[in-house]
């Protein structure tokens, strides 16, 4: 179990917009942000298990490196001295990087560093950090900010403080204005209306297509040889299963995955869509408070070299039957007012001539129109 666990790899979230931004303190390396927030410093860190075998490399009076070794204390001996004086001088190496570590953690902030941390109470009820703690390495300079401060002593009969429970408001919710309020208006989203015909795996299949095609726009296709998609097989099975992919339908829904992402670096039409273009957006959500309150999501928009603007559906669906001609024409007639929509929308923002278009990557199919 654990070596599955270490094993796990989480994309990052190509949908961020970078404004906040988790990671570890060994990730910040190298890094800088404007604010800092280190959470979690009163909490004791995981100490190192025991080795059967304990070695370090020491130099001597004369340049040379040495290697000392000792095994683990036998069951019936109380201490062994030479591993423990290799542990002691571990530890000494681990309290050392930890510092050094807090010291790379604190200094990632160009204006503003929060530091938070909990304190326990030493046995004359003063503020003392626990051992093993990175608060513990800080408080020579963060005690006086702890003196003073309201502590929890552990007495049950303490009154304890009453909670009342917060209401989230609605994302689109607005202050009204008016001397009524009128009847709220119910908010929707206008989901994508693909795979209403399939099943759970073929819309899986679609999420992450739209999610590399996302990607690989962002990124520019010099980063996307066809050769790259030889080595995201495992990649694009670890996120379909973290999709629900069922792992009876893996080996079929990963195939169609990397043939649909094959088949768009590999035709013309797919590529003038994912290349550079002006005023190029990926997943571009636009909302329209007409009345009520819709959400839309366009795949993939830009102006060409004429200027018009395209508003561009990627569309996963696979056809097995030899007519495919006609099912591209029923699919346009299907997402025609779909599409018609967000050009109504996008007309409100720019005066253009607009074009609208389906793309197939399983097909490299193409419909489009003005």
């Amino acid at each position: 179990f654990d070596q599955h666990l270490a094993k796990l790899y989480a994309a990052p979230d190509s949908r961020a917009d970078g404004r906040v931004q988790l990671m570890t303190m060994h990730a910040a390396k190298g890094l800088e942000f404007d604010t800092v927030i280190l959470p979690g410093l009163g909490k004791k860190s995981r100490g190192n298990d025991s080795e059967l075998l304990y070695w370090a490399e020491t130099p001597d009076t004369h340049g040379n490196t040495q290697l000392l070794m000792a095994p683990i204390r036998a069951r019936r001996e109380k201490a062994e001295p030479i591993s423990d004086f290799i542990r002691s001088m571990n530890k000494e190496k681990d309290e050392l990087e930890t510092i050094r570590l807090l010291y790379v953690a604190t200094t990632r902030a160009r204006q503003r560093l929060h530091l938070f941390g909990h304190a326990g109470l030493d046995k004359n009820n003063h503020p003392k950090p626990g051992a093993k703690t990175l608060l513990e390495k800080l408080w020579p300079v963060v005690a006086e900010e702890f003196t003073g401060l309201p502590m929890d002593d552990g007495h049950t009969d303490a009154p304890q403080p009453t909670f009342t429970p917060e209401q989230r408001l609605p994302a689109d919710w607005q202050l009204q204005l008016h001397e009524q309020p009128p009847s709220p208006e119910p908010t929707t989203t206008e989901n994508r209306i693909d795979y209403e015909w399939a099943g759970d795996t073929a819309r899986h299949v679609g999420t992450l297509v739209h999610r590399y095609l996302e990607r690989i726009a962002k990124q520019g296709l010099d980063r996307w040889p066809l050769e790259e998609l030889d080595n995201i097989q495992a990649n694009v099975e670890r996120a379909l299963a973290n999709l629900g992919v069922d792992p009876k339908e893996m080996g079929r829904a990963s195939e169609k995955t990397l043939r649909a992402l094959r088949n768009t670096l590999s035709h013309d039409r797919g590529r003038w869509i994912l290349q550079a273009h002006e005023s190029h957006a990926c997943e571009l959500p636009l909302t329209l408070n007409n009345e009520r309150i819709r959400h839309y999501v366009i795949d993939r928009t830009f102006i060409d070299e004429q200027g018009t603007r395209w508003i561009i559906d990627y569309k996963t669906g696979d056809h097995l039957e030899e007519d495919i001609e006609a099912f591209l024409n029923a699919e346009q007639e299907r997402y025609r007012e779909q599409l018609e929509r967000y050009s109504a929308i996008m007309r409100l923002l720019e005066e253009r001539p607009i074009k609208m278009a389906l793309y197939f990557p399983l097909l490299k199919g193409w419909r489009v129109w003005e």
